[in-house]
């Protein structure tokens, strides 16, 4: 899950780093939200930042959460 803002450009790069990350990990799914239309999940989360990604498991168990453009390397890390 990600959490982003509109005019935030770190974001679009985030993005793309999943995307990436999708085309190379089969069942990996992405969504994007945007906190200026849903600040209810961001405050629900605790997220003060954008982006923020945060990953769970099939049963919904928190593996990662990063703030900031994150890098490859964490995000393949917290998969493995």
């Amino acid at each position: 899950l990600q959490l982003s803002s509109p005019v935030c450009t770190p974001c679009r790069r985030t993005a793309e780093l999943i995307d990436d990350l999708r085309a190379r990990r089969p069942g990996v799914v992405h969504a994007e939200i945007d906190v200026a239309q849903r600040p209810d999940v961001a405050r629900t989360l605790g997220v003060l930042r954008t982006p923020t990604v945060v990953a769970f498991d099939r049963a919904g168990a928190e593996l990662l959460r990063l703030s900031g453009l994150p890098r490859r390397a964490d995000l393949d890390a917290a998969l493995d």
